[in-house]
Parts: C-alpha cells; sequence; structure tokens
C-alpha cells in the first residue's frame, strides 16, 4: 500500500507514520512538509491514501484537495488536523476520513 503524509509539522508526520506502520508494516510511505510538495508528491507517484493537514502553511487543505483529487480520482483523502472546525466543509469536498491530533491508536 502506498501512503503519503503531508504535514508541516514533523512531529505530526513522525507519530503518523510511526502508528500507521504499526499496523501496515509492509507500506510505502512518502512524506511531504507542504502544499507544493503535495502536488509535487502527486504528480510524482499513485497513492492509495493521502493523509493532509488543513493548515499547512502555503496553502490550505481545503483548497488543495480539488488538485489532488484531479491528479488522483481514486486515492482516498483523509484530513489529519487539530481543529474540528473543519469537519463538515472536508465531508462536503469529498474525503474519506477526518482524523484529529494528536492521534488515537485506538482511531
Amino acid at each position: 500500500m502506498r501512503i503519503a503524509i503531508v504535514d508541516d509539522e514533523r512531529p505530526a508526520r513522525s507519530e503518523l507514520k510511526h502508528q500507521i506502520l504499526e499496523l501496515l508494516p509492509e507500506a510505502e510511505i512518502t512524506e511531504g512538509d507542504c502544499g507544493a510538495a503535495a502536488l509535487e508528491i502527486a504528480g510524482e507517484e499513485k497513492f492509495d491514501i493521502f493523509f493532509l493537514d488543513i493548515n499547512l502553511g502555503d496553502i490550505n487543505g481545503t483548497v488543495l484537495i480539488n488538485a489532488l483529487a484531479n491528479m488522483q480520482p481514486d486515492m482516498k483523502i483523509v484530513f489529519v488536523t487539530a481543529y474540528s472546525e473543519y469537519a463538515v466543509k472536508a465531508f462536503e469536498l469529498g474525503v474519506a476520513d477526518y482524523v484529529m491530533k494528536p492521534y488515537d491508536k485506538r482511531r
């Protein structure tokens, strides 16, 4: 399974990667730290799941999601954020899931 994690906070990326690899040790994970990196990553290879932070610094994930979905229509996009107020908009945009920080292993 190919997974991308794009979050401007390195500790958040590391924690999510660690938790994913505990569940899916065979997963291939690519990381990025900003919206520009997300577009570059999505343009280079196909992913099954794309974990995307909402506040990336250079662009908001709610804006970026449309470009990513157009680039890879079969990819599942999961928002990861510390902000619950984006949840309704996220699902209106078609995300597969919405995960709150800090991460809960049971989730």
